[in-house]
């Protein structure tokens, strides 16, 4: 069995784990909902993550730190950024044209969906190390 551990969770390092808090707005209740957003993810509507004018800003203000985790993580599948979000669900019927013009091109159409999706994907990655640091096997 798995127990969750917060006072454990809170040692855990990421670099988007402040901006993400900061964004969700209350760090106790952030700790508390750790397990939901790592085990469901933010579809279900987190704390300052529910509108595409919270997701858009949140991913301007830190879209630098969050290709930085994008490229780490695509090296290790072993593909480029742009391959590895066409694959996401959130992406799916989008050509690798369209999620390069949402993450580039200010003006583009696709522009939040994009920005909406890495916002998201932030939230999640910080929640799955924070909630894996947090966690005891027993």
């Amino acid at each position: 069995m798995t127990t969750y551990n917060i006072k454990q969770a809170k040692k855990a390092v990421h670099p988007l784990k402040r901006a993400v808090m900061r964004q969700f707005g209350d760090s106790e209740s952030f700790y508390e909902s750790v397990p939901d957003i790592a085990n469901y993810g933010a579809s279900g509507g987190v704390s300052g993550f529910i509108s595409y004018n919270e997701t858009t800003a949140f991913t301007k203000r830190n879209k630098a730190k969050i290709m930085q985790c994008l490229q780490e993580l695509s090296s290790d599948c072993r593909e480029s950024i742009i391959s590895m979000l066409q694959h996401w669900n959130c992406f799916k019927g989008m050509s690798q044209c369209e999620i390069m013009d949402g993450l580039y091109n200010p003006k583009s159409d696709d522009k939040t969906t994009v920005y909406n999706a890495l916002a998201w994907y932030a939230l999640e990655d910080v929640a799955h190390v924070v909630y894996n640091t947090g966690c005891d096997d027993e």
